[in-house]
């Protein structure tokens, strides 16, 4: 082992153990419950119960050596740097800090995904909360251009957002203010795809509008996943059916 990786392996210890904060030697101890086993470059997802709560432990530990030193690393790292601007903010995860080069610390927040509870979810005022939400995080100077994904927002016990897995969020504090906007829009198309397909009654025309543009400007870009990147984008079902009732003039004014 390199003389640096070692210190940094072991000063981390002690300054976590210092302050309070999870360690690898507290895991190992304490055998997490496994949430979700990370496939291929992803990490594992688990929960660790302390005496001061329940904490949400990603962790890269298990990958094979060159993952986990290098884009395990990678993540982590930016991951707290991300998540330490959003602290004290309602609405994103709490007390993070790495547990180690390989693993992150964050507190459990109660809920589900909307990908789990699609069927019962409150309807405008939760997704009014969430834009709200997303624009405070603009406001930092971040996005986090993967909301489309249903598995990165939750809802809490008392009917809150979240919005979780900031792996693939950038800084916009030092690119130009038309890329700027670009990403931003990614962010706000993916809340109002989700606020159509669950409250479509109560989106709004212009809501509707903006995502319908942004669709329409995604169509031009390139690159679409891993398995073909270049792949052309095909509308999805729910875009014919917002298409259509814009059409229809079925939206009310925004409110």
């Amino acid at each position: 082992m390199k003389m640096s990786t070692y210190i940094e392996k072991n000063s981390g210890k002690a300054e976590n153990a210092q302050q309070g904060l999870i360690t690898r030697d507290e895991i190992k101890r304490n055998t997490p419950e496994l949430l979700s086993r990370g496939r291929a470059c992803n990490a594992d997802i688990e929960l660790l119960k302390r005496s001061d709560g329940i904490w949400v432990i990603k962790d890269f530990s298990k990958r094979n050596l060159i993952i986990r030193n290098s884009w395990g690393r990678a993540i982590i790292s930016y991951e707290a740097r991300v998540l330490s601007k959003l602290t004290g903010i309602t609405g994103f995860p709490q007390d993070a800090h790495r547990v180690d080069g390989e693993a992150l610390a964050y507190r459990f927040i109660p809920g589900d995904t909307i990908f789990a509870r699609h069927e019962s979810l409150p309807g405008r005022p939760f997704f009014k909360e969430l834009e709200a939400l997303v624009k405070t995080m603009h406001s930092k100077n971040i996005v986090h251009l993967d909301l489309r994904n249903r598995r990165n927002i939750l809802i809490t016990d008392t009917q809150k957002p979240y919005v979780l897995d900031f792996q693939s969020a950038i800084s916009t504090k030092h690119i130009p203010a038309a890329l700027r906007r670009m990403f931003e829009s990614i962010d706000m198309a993916g809340v109002y795809k989700h606020w159509f397909r669950y409250s479509p009654e109560t989106i709004g025309k212009t809501r509707a509008e903006y995502l319908i543009e942004v669709n329409r400007r995604r169509s031009w870009w390139p690159f679409r996943g891993y398995s073909n990147p270049f792949k052309r984008r095909r509308k999805r079902s729910y875009e014919y059916a917002l298409e259509k009732a814009i059409t229809k003039d079925k939206f009310s004014e925004d409110s």
